[in-house]
Order: structure tokens, then sequence, then C-alpha cells
């Protein structure tokens, strides 16, 4: 029985990864993609550098007339081999993967035409899109824990020994390849290549963090249990309740701790008076918020959400029956 139980729990396992392999490989093929057509679409197009190798091979392609695939090839090989030593074997394999699919994409996706018949903003309209576009590739590779090589690989380390985004380190290389774009085609193209990465980094930290932020909460009070009450019934989140000491006095305090959504904070706070006027409450931006406990903890939430919500429903249906045959009464 036993042998049978652990037969059964290796397919699970074979089969999570089977479709793991599957997932990651498809975000970073959509990923390679979108980032070539906004490449050939909006950035080379108007001669935009957006930075990394990909805005490089749109100068090597201006000075030389080599197409902007063949030259990404090679200058991602050197980068490739450092992410292989510094990042380890998994993002070495997805990152020859994205080598290999990015410039067969801008390849596919070179005759791609998108008109834009304001000509005058135009430029501008290249820069933004173009810009979201390549973030958005970009933010679903990095999700996938895959690279398209180039610059993108020492932007991965430089987030992995410091504090800075992701975002924010492929913005420091791109600045050095923007400002060679600036010298071969003029201030204002240089300009406008700034906005397009400024748009990059947004998307790319949107995609990595979700259109809605996390803030941490913690919550200092005496009566934390209502607190904590509060927030399980009233803003459907958990929380963690600490015992803490106070550096100054050295009294013995709890300190609430819990992660929620940016939206529902308002709601926390229209109920802080009512509770404890003299609770200490603080926030913090959260991300990289991650692990299986949270994901679990979040869905047992979301379901003892829905069936609230559907007696709450259900409770209402019940109420307007009930006024419909009195008025029915009322009329006879």
């Amino acid at each position: 029985m036993a042998d049978a139980t652990v037969v059964l729990e290796n397919k699970k396992l074979s089969k999570k990864k089977i479709w793991d392999f599957f997932k990651s490989y498809s975000i970073l093929t959509i990923g390679c993609y979108i980032m070539a057509v906004a490449f050939n679409v909006f950035l080379n197009k108007y001669d935009f550098v957006p930075g990394g190798v990909t805005g490089l091979s749109t100068v090597i392609e201006k000075l030389f007339h080599i197409k902007p695939a063949y030259s990404q090839w090679v200058m991602n090989l050197p980068l490739f081999f450092l992410g292989w030593i510094v990042l380890g074997n998994e993002v070495a394999v997805k990152s020859i993967y994205g080598t290999i699919m990015l410039p067969a994409f801008v390849l596919i996706t070179e005759d791609y035409v998108v008109v834009l018949e304001n000509e005058q903003l135009a430029p501008l309209l290249a820069a933004v899109f173009g810009g979201v576009g390549i973030g958005l590739g970009l933010g679903l590779i990095f999700r996938a824990n895959g690279s398209t090589g180039g610059l993108d690989i020492p932007a991965q380390i430089l987030h992995k020994y410091s504090s800075l985004t992701l975002g924010v380190s492929i913005a420091v290389f791109d600045v050095v390849v923007i400002t060679t774009g600036l010298v071969f085609f003029g201030v204002e193209k240089g300009l406008l290549a700034l906005i397009s990465l400024y748009t990059t980094t947004k998307a790319i930290d949107l995609v990595q963090m979700g259109p809605h932020k996390k803030v941490a909460v913690y919550i200092v009070s005496q009566k934390y249990r209502e607190f904590k009450d509060l927030i399980i019934n009233k803003v459907d989140e958990d929380a963690s309740i600490l015992n803490v000491s106070g550096g100054y006095n050295g009294i013995n305090r709890n300190l609430l701790v819990c992660l929620m959504d940016s939206r529902e904070v308002p709601v926390l706070k229209s109920y802080i008076n009512e509770i404890d006027n003299r609770a200490l409450l603080f926030m913090t931006n959260a991300s990289e918020i991650d692990g299986e406990q949270y994901e679990e903890e979040r869905s047992r939430i979301n379901t003892r959400f829905l069936k609230r919500f559907k007696r709450q429903k259900k409770k209402l249906n019940a109420q307007h029956m009930s006024h419909s045959k009195r008025n029915d009464t009322n009329l006879w």
C-alpha cells in the first residue's frame, strides 16, 4: 500500500514537472514574440535605440547594414556564458532558448507594419507603445525565470545582488546603450528612446508585481483581537500576531501583521478609530510575494469570500421575493 502511494505521488510530481515545463516555455515564447513585434513595428522603424543588445543591433544595422537578428545572435553568445556561470544552469538553458527565439522572431516579423497617420504624433506613440511591448515581453520572460540573453543577463545579476528592482536594473544598462543611440541618431530620438525606456521599466514591474500593489500592514494595539477579526471578516485577508517588546520601556505588546491589496486599505482605516483610536498603524509596499503557503491561504480566503457572497445573495433574493409577495397581496 505504501509503495502504491509513493508511485502515485511520483506520477503527480512528474505531471506537475511536465506542466511547469510546458507553461514556462510557452510564456518564454510569447514574451519573445511580443518583444520582436514591438521592436520591428515601433522602435526599429523610427530608429529608436531601446537599450540592450536589441538597441545595439539597431545602431549596427544603420552603420553596417547588418540585419538586427544576426548581430543579436553574435553579441549574445559571450553574455550567455556569463549567465551560465553566475545565474545557474536553469537560467542558462532558458537564456539560450530566448537568445535563439528572439532574433528568430525579429526575422519573422520584420515586415510587420502599423500605419500611424498623424506624422507629428507617430514618433511619440511609437516610443510609448514600443516600450510597453518590450516591457510586457520581458516581464513575461522574467516571470518564467528566463532571459533573452544580452544585457538582460547582467541586469538579472545586478538585481540578484542588489536592492534594485528588475526594471531599474535593466534601465542602468539601457541608459548606456541609449546614450550611444543619441550620438548616432540625434537628441530628439534619444529623448524619445528615454520615454520608451521609462514605459518599458513600468511594464516590466507591472507584469512582475501585478496590476494591484500589495501592502504590508502593521498594527500595534491592545485590541489586536478585534483588529484580527476585522481583517478576516471585513477585508477578507489573514493576519499573523507576533509578540514584541518596546525598545525604550520593554513593555510586551502584540503586533498584528497582514498582507493586503492596496485597494483594501481604506476599508481597514475606516474602522480603526471605532476599534482603538490609540492604535499604532503603519504600512509599507510589499513586492516579490511568493510561496505555496501564501497561495494556499489566498485560495482559502477566496473560497470563504465566495461562500459568504453566495449566502448574502441568497438572503437578498429571499428578501426580494418576500417583498414581491407583499406587493402582490396589497394589490389584491
